[in-house]
């Protein structure tokens, strides 16, 4: 049955070729591989540049806390850029703990499938409106291959989340929990810096230290370790201030 399938996938592949290559000769105009490929698109169903990954299946068993994704399990719309094509419109979850984009669409039959996009032909991509990108390490693990930009200019600012699967302590009926690490970086001229908070940023630019403090005064903001709006906003305000003539 397989082999009939293959089969049957190379003779329709050959019968298309065949055909672009008649519309060439009838039309006087070349047809490129994007043609082809479009037209198989469209009959099987799926964008091979997109989905070239692996499917994606649930890998833990029992009772388990929390979740291994980037803020819930539900399907996000997003974009991702792959090989410089942007893919917009795409129901899609970031499962932090294997590190794996993972699309929702469906295949040949009208079947839903989850796929774990190719991550290493991934230059960005978006969920919710949050943008992610490669994190600029020069060791980039499968622990931190992509990062959140929270701020971009000449400083921007970057958080990474860990998630790892760990048994439960706790009193409830779990058998294993989700902890959650997270690190947060300034990248100036290409140097990245590990970003502790507002201090960081004095120790960084004194000659605005002033202006930093007044602005945190005047918006009240508490840019603590988990407020990341608050940071987010003093970052973008540290890049207006650097930016001035």
């Amino acid at each position: 049955m397989k082999t009939g399938k293959i089969l049957f996938g190379v003779i329709l592949f050959l019968f298309i070729i065949n055909q672009t290559f008649v519309l060439a000769q009838y039309t006087d105009q070349p047809v490129s591989s994007l043609e082809v490929k479009e037209e198989l698109d469209e009959i099987y169903g799926l964008d091979q540049t997109l989905c070239s990954g692996i499917l994606y299946t649930s890998r833990v068993t029992g009772s388990v806390s929390g979740n291994p994704y980037w803020i819930d399990s539900e399907w996000k719309k997003g974009s991702v850029v792959i090989q410089n094509i942007l893919f917009e419109d795409l129901l899609l979850k970031y499962d932090i703990e294997s590190n794996d984009l993972v699309i929702n669409t469906i295949n040949l039959n009208n079947q839903p499938v989850k796929i774990c996009l190719n991550k290493k032909l991934i230059s960005e991509f978006t969920l919710d409106n949050h943008k992610f990108i490669k994190f600029p390490g020069k060791e980039i693990n499968d622990n931190n291959y992509f990062c959140e930009a929270l701020s971009e200019g000449k400083i921007s600012l970057l958080q990474i989340k860990d998630k790892v699967l760990a048994v439960s302590n706790s009193s409830n009926s779990s058998d294993f929990t989700y902890k959650e690490y997270i690190k947060e970086y300034l990248l100036i001229d290409r140097q990245l810096i590990r970003f502790k908070g507002k201090r960081t940023l004095y120790k960084l630019f004194p000659e605005h230290k002033q202006n930093l403090k007044e602005f945190i005064f005047q918006n009240s903001l508490t840019p603590g370790r988990k407020n990341i709006q608050d940071r987010t906003k003093l970052v973008d305000y540290c890049n207006s201030l650097i930016t001035k003539p």
